[in-house]
């Protein structure tokens, strides 16, 4: 217990299920049993510090809230809600000292100082920004004529068939286009029928070639050498694929269904430290301008 890092924000949704021992879909009567144990590290009942106590509400408290944002859209609407506006009533409340604020002279330089010291660095870390500024996958100096372009292009596609990564049969999807805000996305492409196509800055820069080359047709002769083989091969491809559209199809539509609900899971938490870690920030903020004498 001496150990446990007691700062909730070193802690990854994973982590903090594993402290209450909660599945990753859990459920109220999980959390009953995890608020239990919150009341059970009271410094009057288990006489650890109360640091650890106020830690482990914190966590329960944190993933309550993921709980209510994931079961959100399963309310009745028909059942009038209540609206908290503290929020927004705190905003108003500074208003005035955010005016006043905005009136110094020297408004720019406190204004940017202020940014860099709130700024949410993992919001501004994704992407190519970093990658953008080396020259990468550039034809090297070696290369004078057409047989040495020719070399490096093979080279080129022999790489990228070794970096090919297979990834099942997905479903080809006709939404709105996204990102994933909890996770380092692997491609910015639009979608395949998309009414606005563009390329991914990346895979344009660096996947220059079709990783097709002769050896991938010397391969299919030397392995389809009679033409019994190439009727064999397709009688084989048609199984699999009768095989997938009458066994395989409920099993994917199920691990797409519990993949979409930890990606869920995992943008409510994501979602709900982000908004918490800002709310913090600007309330040091705040606390600092009702510090400063202009």
């Amino acid at each position: 217990m001496n150990t446990l890092d007691l700062n909730i924000s070193n802690y990854s949704l994973d982590e903090l299920l594993n402290i209450f021992k909660l599945p990753l879909h859990y459920t109220s009567v999980d959390l009953r049993k995890a608020k239990q144990m919150v009341l059970r590290m009271h410094p009057d009942k288990c006489g650890h510090k109360k640091e650890y106590f106020l830690f482990f509400s914190a966590a329960y408290k944190l993933l309550f809230k993921v709980y209510e944002f994931r079961h959100r859209i399963q309310q009745d609407i028909t059942v009038p809600s209540k609206y908290h506006t503290q929020h927004i009533d705190d905003e108003r409340e500074h208003s005035m000292v955010w005016e006043t604020f905005t009136k110094q002279p020297d408004f720019n330089a406190r204004f940017n100082q202020l940014f860099e010291e709130t700024i949410e660095t993992s919001l501004v870390e994704d992407g190519y920004g970093e990658w953008f500024k080396h020259v990468e996958d550039l034809p090297p100096d070696t290369v004078r004529n057409v047989h040495d372009m020719n070399e490096h292009i093979y080279n080129k596609k022999q790489t990228l068939r070794d970096l090919m990564v297979y990834k099942g049969v997905s479903e080809v999807s006709y939404g709105n286009v996204g990102t994933n805000i909890d996770n380092h996305n692997e491609t910015y492409q639009s979608e395949l029928f998309s009414g606005l196509p563009y390329n991914d800055l990346k895979q344009v820069y660096t996947e220059t070639v079709i990783p097709v080359t002769d050896d991938d047709f010397t391969e299919d002769k030397k392995r389809m050498s009679h033409l019994s083989m190439f009727d064999i091969n397709r009688e084989r491809d048609l199984q699999l694929q009768h095989d997938f559209d009458n066994a395989n199809h409920e099993t994917q539509l199920k691990q797409n269904y519990e993949r979409d609900m930890e990606n869920n899971t995992q943008r409510a938490f994501t979602l709900l430290k982000q908004d918490e870690c800002m709310r913090n920030k600007m309330s040091k903020v705040v606390s600092k301008l009702l510090n400063i004498r202009y």
